[in-house]
C-alpha cells in the first residue's frame, strides 16, 4: 500500500508515533551515504522495509511503498 508523505518540521523527532532506526556498517565513503536521501528510488536499496519510493511534485514530496 502506498502512503502519501506530508511535510513536517524538526519537532516531529520528539513526537513521531513511529520511528525506524537501522544500523549497518557499510564500506562506502560518507559522501555516498549523505547523498542517499536525494536518490529517492534508491531508498529501497538502503532501507529494508521500503519496497519502492518515488519523488513527487518536482522533488517537494515523496511516495513510498512499505
Amino acid at each position: 500500500m502506498a502512503h502519501r508523505l506530508r511535510p513536517v518540521g524538526l519537532d516531529l523527532v520528539g513526537m513521531a508515533p513511529v520511528r525506524h532506526v537501522f544500523t549497518r556498517r557499510i564500506p562506502v565513503r560518507p559522501a555516498a551515504v549523505h547523498g542517499a536521501p536525494v536518490d529517492v528510488p534508491g531508498w529501497a536499496d538502503w532501507f529494508p522495509r521500503v519496497k519502492a519510493a518515488r519523488a513527487l511534485d518536482g522533488g517537494a514530496g515523496r511516495s513510498g511503498t512499505p
